[in-house]
């Protein structure tokens, strides 16, 4: 029927043994990495101690079956700055593909959105040095909606697009048992 099978996750509470069984039926794994050492990953999700475990089930699900690899992060503003150091893990640890995203809006009056550090400017001098990763693995992408304006005609390669519109190829699971056409919504549709 052309289904398959993606999940995601942040790898960090999975176990030797759930990967070793569910792994080969996973088509596709989506992975959260926003760190590229034990600091950075702390710093980023506010969390200490878990990333040489991330790390571990990230080359497990690989070595066991997963079909496909990929690495998702979320743009900040001082990513370029730290470019090379996550495309050298995302190399050694084969992935196939890593994704960066667009914050989206949120927040508190504490923590500000993410979302404001994310210029045009930066988007732009992201891609300029992605340009270079073109064609190399693993493959990088802009993984979330971006003004294609904002980026040259030989930069298309580093956008997903719409490859994975909610509701075109993706049925999403939710953990209440119920099937949607979307993460974001929260009503079972039937």
């Amino acid at each position: 029927m052309g289904f398959y099978i993606l999940v995601n996750t942040n790898a960090t509470l999975l176990t030797t043994g759930l990967i070793k069984k569910a792994a080969p039926l996973m088509d596709n794994v989506l992975v959260s990495l926003q760190g590229w050492d034990a600091e950075s990953d702390a710093s980023a999700t506010g969390v200490a101690g878990l990333f040489e475990n991330k790390l571990r089930n990230i080359r497990l699900l690989r070595r066991h079956g997963v079909k496909v690899l990929r690495l998702g992060t979320i743009i900040s503003r001082g990513l370029p700055g730290v470019i090379d150091k996550y495309i050298k893990l995302a190399g050694e640890l084969h992935s196939d593909v890593w994704e960066l995203y667009r914050p989206m809006l949120g927040g508190t009056a504490a923590r500000p959105p993410r979302s404001r550090e994310v210029t045009p400017a930066l988007l732009r001098r992201l891609a300029a040095r992605l340009e270079r990763e073109i064609g190399n693995s693993p493959q990088i992408l802009f993984a979330n909606p971006a003004p294609l304006c904002l980026f040259k005609k030989r930069q298309a390669p580093l956008l997903l697009g719409a490859r994975f519109d909610d509701g075109h190829t993706r049925l999403v699971l939710d953990p209440r048992g119920f099937y949607k056409p979307s993460y974001y919504i929260q009503k079972n549709l039937g």
